[in-house]
C-alpha cells in the first residue's frame, strides 16, 4: 500500500512541475522581451537625439548660408539698380533713356595782362619760362618794343598795344613821347592811334597806359575805339579813373571790352603779389572770370612763375582774346 501511494504521488506531481516550468519560462521570455524592447527603445531614443543634435548643428550653417544668400540677393539687386540708374532708364513703354552725365563744373577763367614791355629786354626769358597764357602789353616807340612783341608771339603769348593816354595831374616829363591827349581833334587822335598800332607787330587788343583824364572823355574814347575797330578784337580798360568810359565807347563801336579787376603789383613784394593773384582767383570764382594787371617787373614775373601750378589748379588761365571770344559763343 505505501509503495503504491508513493508511486501515485510521483505521477501526479509531474504535471505540476511541467506547468511551473512553463510558467517560469514564459515569464522569463516575457521579461526578456520587455528588456529587449526597452533596450531597443533606448537605442532609438539615443539615435533620435543624436540625429536631432546633428540636424541642429547642420541647421546653423544652413541659417548662415541662408543669410548669406539673402545678403547676396540684396546686394545683387542694389548693383542692378545702380547699373540701371547709371546707364539706362526705361519708360513704361520700354524705351531706353540715357540720363545726362554729370558735367564737372568748369574752372573760372583768369586773364593776366602785363604792361610796360619795351623799356628793357632783361625779363624776356620769363616769356619762355612761364608756360601760362599771358597778355603782353607793349609800349610803342621804345628800343625793345618790337623785340618784346616778337618774343611774346614766339612763346605763345598774346600781344597788346599799351596805348599812352593823357593822365590827370601828372607832370608831362613822365608822359610818353607820343600820347593821346584831350586837346587833340578827332583826326589827330585817329592818325596817332593808327601810327602807334602799326609800330608794334602781332597786336590783338589795346589797353590804356595812364589815361585817367583821356579815358573819362567820351569824345576821345569814341574816336579811339572807332580808329581801332576792325584792327583789333578787344579793348581792356585798366580803370585808371572811376569815370572811365572805355567800355561804353567800345560797345558803341561794336567791340568787346574787359575791365581790370585787380592790380597785382602796386607793391613789389612777392608775397603781396601772390596774395593779389589769389584775390583775382577769388573774384573769378565768384563771377566766372577775372582780369588781373601787372607789369614787366622781375618780382611780378617770379611770383607768377612760382604760382603756375596753383593758378592752373584753380582757374583756366586764358588770354583776353580767348575770354571775349567765349562771350560770343555763350
Amino acid at each position: 500500500m505505501p509503495k503504491g501511494r508513493k508511486g501515485r504521488r510521483s505521477k501526479s506531481s509531474l504535471p505540476v512541475l511541467h506547468i511551473a516550468f512553463v510558467v517560469v519560462f514564459v515569464l522569463a521570455f516575457l521579461e526578456a522581451l520587455i528588456i529587449s524592447g526597452l533596450f531597443k527603445e533606448n537605442l532609438a531614443l539615443k539615435a533620435r537625439l543624436k540625429t536631432g543634435s546633428q540636424s541642429q548643428l547642420e541647421a546653423k550653417p544652413s541659417v548662415r548660408q541662408g543669410n548669406t544668400r539673402t545678403r547676396n540677393k540684396i546686394a545683387a539687386k542694389k548693383r542692378q539698380r545702380k547699373v540701371v540708374s547709371e546707364k539706362t532708364l526705361y519708360t513704361a513703354s520700354g524705351v531706353g533713356i540715357r540720363p545726362a552725365s554729370k558735367k564737372k563744373k568748369p574752372l573760372p577763367k583768369l586773364v593776366i595782362v602785363l604792361d610796360d614791355w619795351g623799356y628793357s629786354n632783361q625779363n624776356f626769358y620769363y616769356l619762355r619760362d612761364i608756360a601760362l597764357k599771358l597778355d603782353i602789353s607793349v609800349l610803342p616807340n621804345h628800343r625793345y618794343s618790337r623785340a618784346a612783341a616778337e618774343m611774346a608771339h614766339r612763346y605763345g603769348k598774346e600781344v597788346m598795344l599799351h596805348l599812352p593816354m593823357e593822365p590827370l595831374n601828372l607832370d608831362k616829363r613822365y608822359w610818353e613821347g607820343v600820347t593821346i591827349t584831350t586837346d587833340m581833334d578827332n583826326e589827330q587822335i585817329r592818325q596817332t592811334v593808327l601810327s602807334l598800332l602799326d609800330s608794334v607787330p602781332y597786336v590783338m587788343g589795346v589797353n590804356n597806359h595812364m589815361g585817367s583824364k583821356a579815358t573819362a572823355d567820351r569824345r576821345v574814347m569814341d574816336t579811339v575805339a572807332g580808329a581801332l575797330k576792325g584792327r583789333v578784337i578787344f579793348l581792356v580798360d585798366s580803370v585808371s579813373s572811376s569815370s572811365s568810359v572805355v567800355c561804353k565807347a567800345a560797345r558803341n563801336n561794336g567791340m568787346r571790352c574787359l575791365k581790370r579787376d585787380v592790380f597785382i603789383d602796386n607793391d613789389s613784394n612777392i608775397s603781396y603779389i601772390k596774395s593779389q593773384l589769389r584775390r583775382a582767383l577769388r573774384i573769378a570764382e565768384k563771377k566766372g572770370y577775372a582780369v588781373a594787371i601787372g607789369h614787366d617787373r622781375v618780382n611780378t614775373l617770379r611770383a607768377i612763375l612760382e604760382m603756375e601750378t596753383e593758378l592752373l589748379t584753380r582757374a583756366e588761365v586764358v588770354t583776353a582774346g580767348e575770354l571775349v571770344s567765349s562771350f560770343d559763343t555763350n
